[in-house]
């Protein structure tokens, strides 16, 4: 199978999973342990003036919305979340971390252009943020605005000395245009800033897959399942791969882990027909 057929295939297929490659733009689940709009993202401390003037219900309702956010965000209840940083926005419309909560949860709906929306009209009044740039890309490739989000990586060239972030989503938009050699390179650059992140090895093995190198994506997602860090989206990723072999009861056997019944055999009915 050539390389070209091999990507028709593999992207023609990936709707079928609810954890497949549709999340794969380095996806974090942060852990927040600070109150929002009380604490300085750049510097890393509480801003006292800010703490002065807040009162203590209002330091009460941010503290349990963001902690509500938080929960559902990783419990995969992306709406909820969603609904809960809009609210922390409304509160504190200068609140970084909640703007970059409310723009993440409505890309993992599967509402990226609503977050691009949302990002340039804070980017307006934040310009300097790059943390907002940089999910203002992420927003822009999974809406399928490429040329958008290679200018706007254009713009964070400051980042390339220091963040496997950047060079990471070079690779993601590598792989959208196409173009695996330069996003497995990539990769290479941002696992040389974090040698075991997980969410770059993960794309990579797709990358690699997408390629045609289905027997080397394979081994690789296949140890990071294996591994303390592996997750839903990993292992029906690489059910997605062994579906795409031919090995329908590695497949079966995944998607067993994370999937209803009724979303397995559709999977490993369109595997079979793949496969006729």
């Amino acid at each position: 199978m050539c390389v070209a057929d091999f990507s028709f295939k593999l992207f023609a297929i990936l709707g079928i999973s609810a954890f497949c490659w549709s999340c794969e733009l380095l996806e974090e689940h942060v852990s927040f342990d600070t109150i929002d709009g009380l604490f300085d993202v750049e510097t890393g401390s509480v801003d006292k003036a800010q703490r002065a003037t807040a009162t203590p219900e209002e330091i009460a309702i941010t503290a349990a919305l963001l902690e509500s956010a938080a929960a559902a965000e990783q419990q995969y209840r992306y709406e909820i979340a969603a609904v809960h940083y809009q609210r922390l926005t409304e509160l504190d419309p200068e609140n970084v971390q909640a703007t970059l909560g409310l723009a993440r949860n409505l890309r993992y709906v599967g509402s990226p252009k609503d977050a691009v929306l949302f990002l340039k009209a804070r980017l307006s009044q934040q310009e300097k943020e790059s943390v907002l740039r940089v999910e203002l890309v992420k927003a822009q490739i999974a809406s399928g605005l490429l040329n958008d989000a290679e200018e706007g990586l254009a713009t964070l060239d400051e980042l390339a000395s220091t963040a496997w972030e950047f060079h990471a989503l070079h690779g993601v938009l590598y792989d959208h245009l196409g173009r695996f050699e330069d996003a497995q390179n990539s990769y290479g650059a941002a696992l040389e800033f974090s040698p075991k992140n997980v969410s770059v090895l993960n794309n990579l093995s797709i990358s690699l897959a997408q390629a045609g190198k289905l027997d080397e994506a394979i081994s690789l997602l296949k140890d990071l399942v294996s591994s303390e860090y592996a997750n839903a989206q990993m292992r029906q990723n690489l059910a997605l791969l062994y579906g795409l072999k031919g090995d329908l009861e590695e497949a079966r056997s995944l998607a067993n882990e994370d999937l209803p019944p009724e979303t397995v055999v559709q999977n490993l009915e369109a595997f079979r027909m793949l496969h006729e």
